[in-house]
């Protein structure tokens, strides 16, 4: 058995020594009982621990499988987890698979899955599709080829993440966070927070307040960083008072317009960090008999469908929910199918553009 181990190469020499046995093992050039970990170790000129642990996870795969006293064995035919042709989507109860973003996210997913003949399971629950009896049971029978997954942003959903990885392949949707080697999709939240803060300075808001989303969600703390930023860089101070958190619900956000706009002098625009938090701040603006745009300017974000439907219509950053889902598809149909993507795919980001509706107007001050 030879392997040659690129020592320079930016994939993981752990990744490269699993490539080549997954690899070996599926052309049916590898069978019955393997080098020990320590042998590979020496053939491939890589630490005992880096052996181990590709070794480990294709055993959690079901293409090894170890005998205590006698070794390491490639499964037989029949013990090796078939193809189910489904896939999984996991999102967090918090979030709820009706909410209007990641719905869209979701019709994405299956579009590509109704193309390609698979099937979408969606689970607030990841042991829905991946019992815990299947995680130390190397005969299992799977219920799906692998999963994608909305990242909630905290350690525990982090920690979720991570032990689903070990079983089947996962794309993650919305962050990379500290998940090492989870592919990621993503949005540019700093290229859209920023190009929402610079339309509004352009139309003359200096006094410019900020509805958040929560600490916990990576995405939100993303724009409001960017949103301080550009602010600084324009020479406009960033008041606090501005800042109010909209836990990016409808209720939050008109919690917060009630806190910012009992501020003096009142700012004249309102950068929300999502559209379900604008739609609150618009609803608390119209009870108090304010004008939009005219007493003040409401900027969303996302482009939810309700941004188009609400009056005055909502101008917003729009992210396309819809081509994330079928991105990620694709990326966890190339690990499926490949087992593996190249490094430059590991993090895949796409832009967010400026929709131009009726909420903001230009000032002169």
């Amino acid at each position: 058995m030879k392997m040659n181990i690129e020592k320079d190469s930016v994939v993981p020499r752990y990744l490269q020594v699993k490539r080549y046995l997954k690899t070996e093992i599926l052309a049916n050039r590898l069978s019955g009982k393997i080098p020990s970990e320590r042998e590979l170790a020496d053939q491939c000129g890589v630490s005992y621990l880096t052996v181990r642990r590709a070794v480990g996870e294709l055993v959690d795969e079901g293409l090894l499988y170890r005998e205590r006293g006698r070794g390491t064995f490639v499964a037989e035919l029949g013990k090796v987890s078939k193809r189910t042709y489904n896939i999984g989507f996991v999102i967090s109860a918090s979030f709820g698979v009706a909410n209007n973003f990641f719905s869209w996210m979701i019709s994405g997913v299956e579009a590509e899955c109704r193309k390609n003949k698979y099937s979408l399971f969606v689970a607030t629950n990841p042991t829905d599709l991946i019992p815990l009896a299947a995680r130390s049971d190397r005969q299992y029978s799977r219920k799906v080829d692998g999963i994608i997954a909305v990242h909630i942003g905290d350690k525990q959903g982090n920690a979720e993440i991570v032990q689903m990885s070990r079983f089947v392949p996962v794309v993650l949707l919305n962050r990379i966070g500290d998940l090492g080697q989870v592919p990621s999709v993503l949005t540019n939240n700093t290229q859209g927070a920023r190009d929402a803060m610079k339309y509004l300075i352009e139309l003359g808001h200096k006094r410019i307040a900020h509805i958040s989303g929560p600490i916990t969600d990576d995405g939100g703390c993303e724009r409001t960083t960017e949103y301080k930023k550009v602010l600084s860089e324009a020479s406009i101070e960033v008041d606090e008072s501005l800042i109010a958190d909209g836990q990016f619900t409808s209720e939050g956000g008109y919690e917060a317009a009630s806190k910012i706009m009992s501020t003096s002098p009142r700012p004249t625009a309102i950068f929300c960090a999502n559209d379900t938090s604008a739609l609150g701040a618009i609803q608390w603006c119209m009870e108090n008999g304010l004008s939009i745009p005219g007493d003040v300017s409401i900027m969303g974000f996302d482009d939810v469908p309700a941004a188009s439907q609400c009056y005055p219509k909502l101008t917003t950053m729009r992210i396309p929910k819809e081509e994330i889902g079928k991105v990620a598809f694709r990326t966890l149909q190339k690990i499926i199918e490949t087992g593996s993507v190249e490094p430059e795919e590991m993090t895949k980001i796409l832009p967010i553009e400026l929709v131009v509706r009726d909420s903001c107007r230009a000032i002169n001050e």
